[in-house]
């Protein structure tokens, strides 16, 4: 999935409009250690970090969790040290903080950017209520349910430096991970068949006579990846 480009629009003449694709950010898997370290938040009085920086950061995290067809991502998650994560919908929230939380739990199965292949039954709260700041400098107070709190709750997780791997015991850990390489091998096997089959088709269209390039093919495969 990609998302329509940002246009910049020049006001000296003659007036022209370029576009700026937006580029993808890293995206960290679970070896990076950011991911276990409490994020700090973010000061707008400091270089690099006023409201235009991080609007220009959310812009690209909201395009690279597009991408990933995630449902959240947090900014630890593509190695920026700061509170920040951005939901589905184009929800930017900088310096998150859980105010309050229902006693009322729920069990749903949940997916991770930085864990691609695992699904884990995680128990939070149903409902939550948030303050957070958003992208024009307000501060938001909301009680979100459901999904939407869930996906918050999971984010907010990141910042604090706790993964979700830690909310489950060890034997649903266990077999979680024993399903994940079961998947990433079929993912495996499923691309280097259509590698296999490109070759050949490349082979067979090669001309009998003169010299012949193979032009350099590209294949991938992108699985469903919750958040």
């Amino acid at each position: 999935m990609s998302q329509a480009p940002v246009f910049t629009y020049k006001t000296d003449a003659p007036p022209s409009i370029t576009s700026a694709k937006l580029e993808l950010l890293p995206l960290y898997n679970d070896q990076n250690p950011m991911l276990a370290v409490v994020q700090p938040e973010v000061d707008f009085t400091k270089p690099g970090m006023s409201l235009a920086h991080i609007n220009e950061l959310t812009k690209r995290m909201i395009h690279t969790m597009t991408h990933y067809n995630g449902a959240g991502l947090a900014a630890p998650q593509c190695g920026i040290a700061a509170r920040i994560f951005v939901m589905s919908g184009g929800i930017v929230c900088i310096n998150p903080m859980v105010v309050e939380s229902s006693k009322e739990t729920s069990h749903q199965k949940e997916g991770c950017l930085s864990f691609p292949g695992m699904i884990l039954p995680v128990t939070r709260s149903m409902t939550a209520r948030f303050k957070y700041t958003d992208e024009t400098g307000k501060r938001i107070d909301v009680t979100w349910t459901g999904a939407t709190a869930r996906v918050a709750l999971h984010e907010i997780d990141h910042l604090n430096g706790i993964v979700f791997t830690r909310r489950v015991g060890n034997l649903t850990l266990s077999m979680a991970k024993k399903k994940r390489q079961k998947l990433l091998k079929k993912i495996q096997a499923v691309m280097d068949t259509k590698s296999r089959q490109q070759k050949q088709r490349q082979q067979h269209s090669a001309p009998s006579t003169g010299p012949h390039q193979n032009a350099p093919v590209s294949t991938a495969i992108q699985s469903h990846r919750e958040n």
